[in-house]
């Protein structure tokens, strides 16, 4: 954040004291997490200390042609797919039923199941587990599809790719577009896909240019077309949406979580 964007914008918007405590903020987080993170792993893990990973073990004696590999995928995908449906009941229950919009938003709009205000109350902590959840669960079916052998477990994974990615790729979160895909795309490339470090390292490349394209139209539509993604990319359609990563000058600030930690040092100071 602090290479990628003007830091000099927020030290006049800011101000330097909030920007101060930002970094002691972080620093203080860094040496806390490195220092508590070796006493519970060796507390809680005291038993498994002296073992190897199992995952490592069975990539290392026939990866994912292993059989015990492939069934523990199996597993995994049905209980990974039973949590899905139960979530998407959820899902539809809060939306009225709107099948289109958690599952088709490219044809009717985006809906959305996990709306709540922005000081939570009530239940809000379960809505905003709800919504982690259903990150982890496409990420999780991307994986499954990256690297599973068995046609019936990767066609279930695929479909419910299909009905999942889209209700995060016309959203104008940048962060869970990336958290979605990423895990999927980067297994399959470095585990299943047969090929040299080359046409990896290609396809990666590639994957890089489209997401750019996406995010800066996604910040263009966003701020200049009243923000509801999936109804302008029903509005313009694909061409359209060509032409506006063709002619946007459009630049996304990655996370700017710094700038995120030092207003809120602002705002807790101020009251506001």
């Amino acid at each position: 954040d602090v290479l990628y964007n003007d830091y000099q914008i927020y030290v006049l918007t800011i101000g330097p004291q909030y920007l101060e405590e930002a970094w002691w903020q972080v620093a203080l987080f860094i040496l806390a997490f490195f220092f508590f993170v070796q006493i519970l792993h060796r507390a809680i893990n005291r038993k498994l200390l002296g073992e190897r990973s199992q995952f490592m073990n069975l990539m290392n004696h026939g990866g994912i042609e292993n059989p015990e590999f492939q069934k523990r995928i199996d597993v995994a995908a049905g209980l990974v797919f039973s949590v899905w449906i139960g979530l998407m009941v959820i899902a539809l229950i809060n939306t009225n039923f709107d099948f289109t919009g958690l599952f088709a938003p490219y044809l009717s709009g985006k809906s959305n199941p996990w709306g709540r205000g922005r000081i939570g109350g009530a239940l809000d902590a379960f809505i905003s587990f709800f919504n982690y959840l259903h990150i982890m669960l496409a990420a999780a079916f991307g994986i499954i599809a990256a690297v599973s052998k068995n046609p019936r477990t990767r066609s279930l994974a695929l479909v419910v790719c299909v009905l999942t990615l889209p209700w995060f790729l016309l959203d104008r979160t940048r962060n869970t577009m990336l958290a979605v895909v990423l895990p999927g795309l980067l297994a399959w490339v470095f585990v299943r896909l047969k090929g040299g470090i080359f046409v990896k390292v290609g396809i990666l490349v590639a994957a890089f240019l489209v997401t750019e394209g996406w995010m800066k139209f996604v910040i263009d539509s966003r701020s200049g077309r009243g923000g509801d993604i999936s109804r302008v990319v029903q509005q313009i359609g694909l061409g359209g949406v060509m032409e506006t990563v063709e002619q946007s000058e459009a630049k996304h600030a990655g996370l700017n979580m710094l700038e995120e930690l030092a207003w809120e040092n602002n705002f807790i100071d101020t009251g506001a």
